[in-house]
């Protein structure tokens, strides 16, 4: 299996998350904006884009915008079934705080399911 299409389990991902207290996410984001630019054959958010947005939230929110488009492109490629979620990510994370963990499964769900998971 081609290590960029690791199927990784989300509750996992969002454990680690939590308890490396974040420093896992940066992994994460790093190798999930790999496969998304490699799925969809084309740069959906760049190297630059993604490390600027680890510093500052409203970039990363940008970043997650263009990943979720590149998603809806990837779905269309694919014939998996993704439904723009970007609007809820925000939603969730400006009132509630955790826009992230549902961003974070619904991202590695669909990627699982690309990658036959």
């Amino acid at each position: 299996m081609n290590p960029d299409s690791k199927i990784r389990n989300p509750v996992v991902c969002i454990i680690l998350m939590i308890v490396t207290c974040g420093i896992y996410s940066f992994y994460w984001s790093w190798v999930t904006n790999q496969q998304i630019n490699n799925l969809a054959g084309r740069e959906v958010v760049g190297t630059g884009m993604l490390i600027l947005g680890w510093f500052c939230a409203p970039v990363m929110w940008y970043n997650w915008y263009k990943w979720d488009q590149g998603l809806q492109d990837i779905g269309q490629r694919y014939n998996i079934r993704y439904n723009a979620n970007f609007v809820l990510w925000i939603i969730l994370t400006l009132l509630v705080g955790f826009g992230s963990v549902v961003m974070t499964f619904q991202v590695q769900d669909t990627l699982n399911r690309v990658y036959g998971g």
